[in-house]
């Protein structure tokens, strides 16, 4: 069991392609995940029922806020490859039982393409909120190290805690693809 209270995230870095921190960034808002759904109905059964299909899921898509429209933003729009981000986040989170105060570290990686790039208003005083959307192929999220989840759709890979939802998908189509990391 454990007895740790979590507390806000204490900051966050973004970076692109592994390597080059983007500043300018404000915020960065993670996807949203919904499974791919179908529809049962008919005799036996009292009423309808929505059926996820495994390892499906609806188009991933995350938001990156630019302070003001500038090159770290602009650079998005480059058509020729798929855009990899690195998202670390610091948390503290206390142990109850001993009353420790520790630092955490969760990161998140997404790979993808440039869906839109609003480039906001601008007014005296004011920022300028730049929005970028990226449509998501690629997400995955670690916790000090540990790989929590996976998704993958190219790869046919979905995994949450080790277990990975579509290998019998996988072995079932005759698909040899194994998973990035």
């Amino acid at each position: 069991m454990i007895n740790e209270t979590v507390w806000d995230i204490i900051n966050a870095e973004v970076y692109r392609e592994g390597t080059n921190r983007l500043m300018g960034e404000a915020k960065i808002t993670l996807p949203e995940i919904n499974f791919l759904t179908t529809d049962i109905k008919g005799n036996g059964i009292a009423g309808e029922y929505s059926v996820p299909t495994r390892g499906h899921t609806e188009n991933l898509e995350s938001t990156l806020t630019f302070r003001v429209v500038r090159h770290d933003a602009v650079q998005f729009l480059k058509q020729d490859s798929l855009h990899n981000l690195n998202c670390y986040a610091a948390y503290e989170s206390d142990d109850s039982a001993t009353g420790v105060r520790k630092v955490n570290q969760l990161r998140v990686d997404l790979r993808g393409a440039t869906k839109s790039l609003n480039m906001g208003e601008w007014e005296p005083g004011e920022v300028n909120e730049t929005e970028l959307v990226l449509t998501l192929n690629y997400l995955r999220l670690s916790e000090n190290g540990k790989e929590l989840l996976l998704i993958d759709k190219f790869n046919y890979v979905f995994k949450t805690d080790g277990v990975d939802y579509l290998a019998a998908v996988r072995k079932a189509l005759a698909l040899q693809r194994v998973a990035r990391s």
